[in-house]
Formats: structure tokens, sequence, C-alpha cells
């Protein structure tokens, strides 16, 4: 039996990364900034391990790409 896999992929080079992915978020005078705005994150790798490109955020998809809906 199989699988699928997400990977986590760099959206510059398209290169999956295989290390640890980690991320802390960074609060201001105490308070939570809104994530949707202007929360900043700590992200471990800081970079591409391929590319070098700098992270800047993480995209988690909320649902599959496509209607996954069984049909007889």
């Amino acid at each position: 039996m199989a699988s699928i896999n997400f990977l986590p992929v760099c959206s510059k080079c398209k290169s999956i990364i295989w290390e640890v992915i980690d991320y802390k978020s960074t609060c201001e005078s105490g308070l939570l900034v809104e994530k949707q705005y202007s929360m900043a994150l700590e992200i471990t790798p800081e970079k591409c391990p391929v590319c070098g490109e700098r992270f800047e955020s993480i995209n988690v998809p909320t649902r599959f790409p496509y209607d996954n809906e069984y049909c007889d």
C-alpha cells in the first residue's frame, strides 16, 4: 500500500525541502500581531538550501486543489 506525501517545496526553485520545518511567531509590545496582516515569523530553515532564497512565509493549503467528491 502507498500514500501521498505533501512535502514542503521552495516557491522560487520548486525544490523539496528535506530539513525539519519550524517557525516561531514574534510579538510586539506583548500583543500578538494579526496573523493575516503582519505577524512576524522566524522560519527554520531561514533560506532554501538549493537556491538560497530567504523564506518569508509558509503557505498550507486548506483543502485539496481539486474537487475530490466521490462519484459512482
